[in-house]
């Protein structure tokens, strides 16, 4: 990772073109340095700048205005909703993505009801996690517009809520499938009947319109 705390980076002349400006906002060093490494070496997404308090990431943003925001939920004793809803402010932009160690529903539920783009674990894979980052800043609010008429629970299946519970922690269709002791390819299925009925284009999508509906409760 090229980015120091509470500083902004000039743009790397080895940066993919086509990669995804980041800031890491995270007060954990171990982290900040460890997934830096991991999204350098995976070249999709470019860290422009991070920061290990909320006032730090909010000038950082508001500097850099990126792309994605990567947000940990324990920061300083800030509340993160607060956190959240500055960002937002200053950079409506910018995708936010909560990632934690924390798995607790009705936080998650407000967070994205507050304008996070997707909430992710940190217990996840790494390749995993980074292609729900990516899939979060290519998933754009107006999609949520699209949605069909409201949806009730018993319109799915006990299995299609288990899946959809564990898309929401970013799982892999393999890392679900091991976990419900189903096959991969049954998991796809899955998956594919989910996006049919919410009407939604990525797994983000489908997260956000499941929180919507009271799905995830």
């Amino acid at each position: 990772m090229r980015a120091t705390d509470g500083q902004t980076t000039q743009e790397s002349t080895r940066a993919r073109a086509t990669s995804i400006s980041a800031v890491l906002i995270d007060d954990h060093r171990v982290f900040l340095d460890a997934f830096g490494g991991l999204l350098e070496h995976d070249g999709r997404i470019d860290v422009v700048g991070s920061a290990a308090t909320s006032a730090e990431g909010i000038a950082v943003v508001e500097s850099c205005r990126p792309e994605l925001v990567i947000l940990d939920v324990d920061i300083d004793g800030t509340p993160v909703e607060q956190t959240l809803r500055k960002l937002r402010r200053i950079s409506p932009e910018s995708a936010v993505v909560i990632v934690t160690m924390h798995n607790h529903a009705p936080l998650r539920d407000v967070l994205l009801r507050s304008g996070a783009r997707a909430f992710l674990s940190k217990s996840t894979s790494g390749a995993v996690l980074i292609d729900a980052l990516v899939d979060a800043v290519m998933t754009p609010p107006a999609a949520e517009a699209k949605r069909p008429a409201h949806t009730e629970k018993d319109a799915f299946t006990q299995r299609e809520l288990e899946v959809l519970r564990l898309i929401s922690l970013a799982q892999s269709n393999k890392e679900i499938g091991a976990q419900l002791g189903i096959g991969e390819g049954t998991v796809k299925r899955h998956v594919y009947v989910l996006f049919q009925k919410l009407g939604a284009t990525s797994r983000t999508d489908a997260v956000r319109k499941a929180v919507d509906r009271g799905l995830l409760g």
